[in-house]
């Protein structure tokens, strides 16, 4: 025990790969979830889409945010996650993926302090 908090490593027993707990994303003013959604309103207002169709395609271009399988009227469907269960991880590679297009677009975008 170190600095009064006990860390045990979980490791899976099919495969033996550590396992990782869940880190939720940062929420509300000035948080990681609130960057995200500026830098997308912003690529979105320059491509012409809303909100909903900008998250729909970030969801699908960013190869770091990962899909669920879904079943459906007997067939499955790989899905993008919910940003409610993204993690700190997937949030921050969903704000690089944002920097690469802005950046291909030619857009500045406003990081607000």
């Amino acid at each position: 025990m170190e600095g009064g908090r006990e860390t045990r490593m979980r490791f899976c027993a099919a495969c033996g790969q550590p396992i990782l707990d869940k880190r939720p994303r940062s929420t509300g003013p000035r948080s990681q979830s609130a960057h995200l959604h500026g830098h997308l309103q912003m690529i979105a207002e320059h491509c012409g889409y809303n909100m909903g169709e900008m998250k729909a395609v970030m969801k699908e271009d960013c190869v770091g945010w990962p899909h669920k399988e879904v079943a459906w009227l007997g067939r499955t469907h790989m899905v993008p996650i919910s940003e409610a269960d993204a993690t700190v991880e997937v949030e921050s590679v969903a704000i690089d993926w944002c920097h690469v297009v802005a950046a291909e677009l030619g857009i500045v975008l406003r990081e607000e302090a």
